[in-house]
């Protein structure tokens, strides 16, 4: 698998573990960890360290995947196994549980989002109406994130073209 590859998956695997029901989202505290722009700042600056730690240590990719029903203590644990993956979140600003949290509390309001729009206004007591008003209203901010996260990952191991 070329490194290209490896990256996008282990990006894609940080991003994983919001796949639990509805009931199981809206009594997780993980997806109601208050979003704010520095938090989601760390949150890139992480993703790409853990990306650079796992390429520096191919033998510790397999550690940053992430099962859609794992519980958040679970991926917190996992990472802080680690030393690399702990220091790699702490020169980002953050430590494995906010690191989760974050994520989670994100991806949670990304889909609330949609969610919300599909139903016509409407928003479902599974989502923090709070994260996704704040992914709604920062949606520009949050895909210049992302894109110039995408550049960086492209510029560590190239484009895979």
């Amino acid at each position: 698998m070329s490194l290209s590859t490896r990256s996008m998956l282990l990006t894609l695997a940080l991003l994983a573990g919001t796949g639990h029901a509805a009931a199981d989202v809206a009594s997780d505290p993980a997806t109601h960890y208050p979003l704010t722009m520095p938090r989601m700042q760390a949150l890139y600056r992480a993703q790409l360290n853990l990306i650079k730690a796992s390429t520096a240590h191919p033998e510790l990719g397999d550690s940053l995947e992430s099962d859609a029903d794992e519980p958040a203590t679970a991926a917190i644990t996992r990472l802080q196994a680690h030393p690399e993956f702990t220091r790699a979140l702490a020169d980002a600003g953050l430590t494995a549980k906010e690191f989760v949290y974050i994520n989670r509390s994100y991806m949670s309001g990304a889909f609330g989002v949609t969610y919300r729009q599909t139903m016509h206004g409407q928003l479902d007591k599974a989502y923090d109406a709070a994260n996704v008003d704040f992914c709604q209203t920062h949606q520009k901010e949050l895909d210049g994130l992302q894109d110039r996260f995408q550049q960086q990952i492209e510029a560590l191991v190239g484009s895979g073209d």
